[in-house]
């Protein structure tokens, strides 16, 4: 139905447009046709929106807003701040995903959060474009459900579909109010579930294509309570072996904690620089405790314990500040906010010196 209206839209004469119009002129404007013509220009027909919308509520709400594009990927989906998201493209011939045969919805997926979020976006794009009918594999979700490219990024993303040829999502940088309030636990009931899984193993992938050494769910536009660390020989190498020392830097395996709860496990701390990939380009002194205690859950959901000291202790507090909605800038040393390109210039009088106190 759609290939047919566009074809006859384009084939349209402007002889033949004007009669498909009422207009109307009023006396004192036949001087300038056009102004009356464009201002008073009546379609005779119209698509009406009679198409009945979803009447499940798809709205996870929590106690803030989010505005940026990587909650375009992964936080629309979720139904977060619904009101202000774009809504998905419409995927165009030559994208594989119409191409080729979609799968079946599972009965068991009807009736989920996700699924009723795809269908009303899907009413929302017909009535845009307009059109009379969309299936879900024009809008980049290969599911025969009469929903490659942007639009799954933002839905199919979250969902695992067509990870092969997905973008990752971006990086949250400093503003946006994803950053800057607490996040949500994650319930037990989630933890094992495929979009939580999802989330976890973009996660690992956005903070080692930056690269970084920790990254946490807010980074990425999701407000949940989830982190992600590894320090590798290679990081390690980038630093002077003086560095190094210093810090008390060592290399460490993977590691993925959801609801992590820190506590000191002394009254000992250090001061060094530190960076964000939040607050990309600057660098500043912050102070945190050389030891300290995290407990939480396992991406397997099995309860975890872990004790951390020196560089690996600072990662994991950097990481649960973010899971309270606060960047190292809050901490910082205020005097020694500096760029990438002058950390190691020396610090201001009055600045207190790096190294453990």
């Amino acid at each position: 139905m759609q290939r047919v209206q566009r074809f006859t839209l384009c084939l349209l004469t402007i002889p033949l447009s004007g009669k498909c119009f009422e207009t109307f002129t009023h006396t004192t404007c036949r001087n300038i046709p056009a102004i009356p013509f464009i201002q008073t220009l009546k379609p005779i027909f119209s698509v009406k929106n009679s198409y009945p919308r979803p009447t499940c509520n798809v709205s996870l709400r929590t106690q803030r807003n989010y505005s940026s594009t990587s909650t375009a990927r992964a936080g629309w989906f979720l139904g977060m701040r619904e009101e202000k998201q774009d809504l998905p493209d419409i995927v165009k011939a030559g994208d594989p995903v119409l191409h080729e045969p979609a799968r079946e919805v599972s009965p068991e997926e009807i009736e989920s959060e996700g699924i009723q979020k795809i269908i009303d976006d899907m009413v929302k794009v017909m009535r845009k474009a307009p059109g009379v009918g969309l299936a879900a594999p024009q809008i980049g979700i290969p599911l025969k459900r009469n929903y490659s490219s942007t639009s799954t990024a933002r839905a199919g993303w979250f969902l695992g579909m067509r990870e092969e040829k997905q973008d990752l999502p971006d990086i949250v940088k400093a503003g946006d109010p994803v950053l800057h309030e607490p996040a949500r636990e994650v319930s037990p009931e989630e933890i094992e579930s495929e979009g939580i899984q999802k989330i976890i193993d973009d996660m690992v992938k956005v903070m080692r294509k930056a690269p970084g050494v920790g990254l946490a769910a807010p980074q990425i536009g999701i407000p949940l309570k989830i982190i992600v660390m590894e320090d590798t020989k290679e990081y390690i190498s980038y630093s002077t072996k003086e560095e190094s020392k210093a810090q008390d830097r060592h290399p460490f395996d993977l590691l993925v904690i959801l609801n992590p709860k820190l506590k000191k496990k002394g009254n000992k701390t250090a001061l060094f620089f530190e960076g964000c990939l939040s607050v990309d380009g600057y660098r500043a002194v912050v102070e945190r405790y050389l030891d300290v205690e995290v407990t939480g859950f396992g991406r397997d959901g099995q309860p975890i314990k872990l004790v951390a000291s020196g560089w690996q202790a600072r990662i994991l507090q950097h990481e649960c500040d973010h899971l309270d909605g606060t960047l190292y800038v809050d901490k910082m040393v205020s005097r020694t906010f500096r760029t990438a390109e002058n950390v190691d210039l020396p610090l201001a009088v009055g600045c207190p010196k790096l190294g453990v106190h």
